[in-house]
Formats: C-alpha cells, sequence, structure tokens
C-alpha cells in the first residue's frame, strides 16, 4: 500500500488507506516522510472501534470498572491465514492493472488474488497474522484501555505502558 499513497499524496491527495499501511518500517516512514513534504493527513483504518460489539464491550465493561485495574493484556487471533487450495491461473481482466496492483513485489501469475482475498497467503503480498490481523487485536487493546501511543521517547512498548494511566 505504500506506494500508491504516496503516488496519491504527491497528486495532491489526503489518504485513507487501511492496515496494513506497509510491508515494513521502512515503507511506513516514506508515506509520513511524503505526507509532510506536501502538507497532507494520512489515516489508517483499522475497522474495529466501529465494531458494535466492542463498542458496547468498552462502554458497558472496560469504562464501568468492571475489570479493575488491568496489569497484563493477551490477544491472539483464530482468523485461519492461509488459502490451501491451489487456484486455477486466469486471465487478467481489462479493468485490472495488475503490475500496478502488484507494485514493488514480485510479479506473481494472476490466479484472482486481489478479489478472492488470497493475497494472504502470500508474503509478497501481506506481512504474515502480525501485519494482517493482529493490528486490529493491538488497536483495539490500546483503544479499549486508552493506552494511546507510545511515544519517541520509549525504549519499548512495555516502557510506554508502564507510564501509561493503568
Amino acid at each position: 500500500m505504500a506506494c500508491p499513497s504516496i503516488d496519491s499524496i504527491k497528486a495532491g491527495a489526503h489518504v485513507y488507506v487501511q492496515k496494513r499501511i506497509s510491508v515494513d518500517v521502512l515503507e511506513g516512514e516514506a508515506i509520513l516522510a511524503t505526507a509532510r513534504k506536501y502538507n497532507k493527513v494520512v489515516q489508517v483504518g483499522t475497522q474495529r472501534r466501529s465494531t458494535p460489539h466492542l463498542m458496547e464491550a468498552k462502554k458497558n465493561i472496560v469504562d464501568a470498572g468492571l475489570l479493575g485495574k488491568v496489569h497484563h493484556v493477551e490477544i491472539c487471533c483464530y482468523y485461519h491465514m492461509r488459502n490451501n487450495s491451489n487456484p486455477p491461473l486466469q486471465t487478467i481482466p481489462d479493468y485490472l492493472d495488475y503490475e500496478m496492483w502488484t507494485g514493488p513485489a514480485p510479479l506473481r501469475p494472476y490466479d484472482g488474488l486481489p478479489h478472492q482475498g488470497w493475497w494472504r497467503a502470500f508474503m509478497e503480498y501481506g506481512n504474515g497474522i502480525m501485519g494482517d490481523m493482529c493490528i486490529h487485536m493491538f488497536d483495539a487493546v490500546r483503544w479499549m484501555l486508552g493506552l494511546g501511543w507510545p511515544n519517541k521517547n520509549s525504549k519499548s512498548v512495555y516502557a510506554a505502558w508502564k507510564t501509561s494511566k493503568i
């Protein structure tokens, strides 16, 4: 997502991008540097803060103080990340610029990846369960517990947690 985001910013757009924003930290930093250079806003969505049952849990359980003081949180994701099938190769649709969609990743034979969710099975297009689904869980925990972001003076996530309000 880094290349389309950077190109959109350079073209004059503010950008909303769904997670994952990049394959690595350097690409994310490149998006940020471009946004600052062109004075544009970039918003990253994880789509969990508007999930009704999570909003209700935050309000009626966490914010109501029913958990008491939280000292430790573990998260997990049981979403099956790999498609075990071997989909047949397809002709690239006329409306899809597959090379642009692929970006700097190695160009794989087209088998419907962008439209079927199979991209998760390939590290060329995704960055594993941590970058795909765990970011949803991390963000939900940070949001629910009001942890905010680690600051640049923090040596680790633990340091940021230690100085938070919980």
